[in-house]
């Protein structure tokens, strides 16, 4: 048996291409009688069988972090993977508190201490192995950790129960934006509501899947309808947190997806807290509503929208008395 022989099965067992290396040892062995070449396979197969069995856990488990050195970790996944490690960072640091008063201990100090703190509790707790290929990795990962740490340091408040990484979360301030402009989607109240304002190009929202929604802002060009641009997104109602997962602009010609990409997510989350703060402050109200058994528009039946964006939790979305005189 030899060696190389070994290495070809075990590579191709781990899908490792092998094109670029010449196995032609393998075709001498069609010179061996039957049994010598039985003998040798059966202990190849064998040997093969043994290493796999101990590569692969170890395999899989750096498969997995490299997997994630770029990938999307959303603020449920990071609570779950760090929760802890706040806590045990929040304990270290404590002794620290005694020199805040100290004029030389700068901002900067106190960041690189949390940091070097960390990177020791990581690299020193076999645990953490994924945490710490993470913090060394991930860019975003790595600055939402030391924000937590650093809060569970600095604010007298913090507290232990709280789930920091969900709370602090833009995920979360954008499911809280969008409840207040149209919760009835989130109620399944309403699959369909269009929204309008002087100046500006009237609002769609709707359901188009379970909890998956969209949103956008429409024209016509030669008959066709026009994304400008369209968003759609997914809903964690249980923990409530809004994901972003396409973007698509057409005067552009310009399709996007996240498909799990760290910083194309955080780019487009705050692409949808910049769009939904804008609703509010441009004073966007409601013009239609679509439910399962009816539908509602400003123009023939406007106490009636009034009406169901009160008892929706919107009624700041509901369009004042005088603007329907007007």
């Amino acid at each position: 048996m030899t060696l190389e022989s070994l290495a070809f099965v075990i590579c191709d067992h781990f899908g490792i291409d092998t094109s670029e290396y010449s196995f032609g040892y393998i075709a001498s062995y069609a010179n061996k009688d039957y049994s010598e070449l039985k003998s040798i396979l059966v202990n190849i197969q064998s040997k093969a069988h043994e290493m796999i069995e101990l590569i692969e856990p170890v395999f899989k488990e750096n498969l997995h972090m490299l997997e994630k050195e770029n990938q999307y970790i959303t603020p449920v996944e990071m609570e779950e993977l760090n929760h802890d490690i706040v806590l045990k960072i929040a304990s270290v640091m404590e002794k620290y508190k005694k020199v805040m008063s100290d004029s030389n201990i700068t901002t900067s100090d106190i960041h690189e201490t949390i940091d070097q703190k960390i990177s020791n509790l990581l690299t020193d707790n076999k645990e953490y192995r994924v945490q710490d290929h993470l913090y060394q990795n991930n860019e975003v990962y790595q600055l939402v950790l030391h924000s937590a740490c650093y809060d569970a340091f600095m604010n007298e408040e913090f507290d232990p129960k709280q789930s920091w990484f969900m709370d602090h979360s833009i995920e979360r301030r954008n499911y809280e934006l969008f409840e207040k402009i149209a919760n009835p989607l989130l109620t399944n109240s309403a699959y369909y509501m269009k929204y309008g304002t002087p100046n500006y190009m009237d609002l769609n929202i709707e359901i188009i899947g379970d909890d998956r929604l969209a949103m956008a802002h429409n024209y016509v060009l030669n008959g066709d309808v026009m994304a400008d641009p369209d968003v759609e997104f997914t809903v964690d109602k249980k923990n409530r947190m809004l994901y972003p997962q396409t973007y698509q602009q057409d005067s552009l010609q310009y399709f996007e997806r996240v498909d799990g990409d760290s910083i194309r997510a955080r780019e487009l989350n705050h692409f949808m807290h910049e769009w939904l703060t804008n609703v509010v402050d441009q004073k966007y109200k409601v013009q239609t509503i679509y439910t399962e058994d009816k539908e509602l528009s400003i123009k023939e039946n406007p106490n009636a929208v009034r009406s169901f964006c009160k008892q929706n939790g919107i009624g700041m979305m509901a369009p004042k008395l005088k603007e329907l005189e007007k």
